[in-house]
């Protein structure tokens, strides 16, 4: 799973732990801090930060991604 913008993650931690593995993903390294700060305890570990512009994703490999969530409108 892979979150477009990291201000979803506290918010949305119930449909994160399905997922083995999410890529939180944010131009800004401000949010990316706030989105570390409001993770529940039981997600930690199955949470990547990555700061890089929505537009480009080279990190991810083709067809490596089941959702993708955008916190932006």
């Amino acid at each position: 799973m892979i979150l477009i913008t990291c201000l979803p993650v506290g918010q949305a931690t119930t449909e994160l732990t399905p997922f083995r593995k999410v890529i939180g993903v944010d131009p800004s390294a401000k949010m990316i801090e706030q989105a570390k700060q409001n993770i529940s305890a039981g997600l930690p570990n199955q949470i990547e930060y990555v700061q890089s512009p929505a537009e480009s994703l080279p990190f991810i490999a083709d067809q490596s991604v089941d959702m993708i969530i955008s916190g932006r409108p």
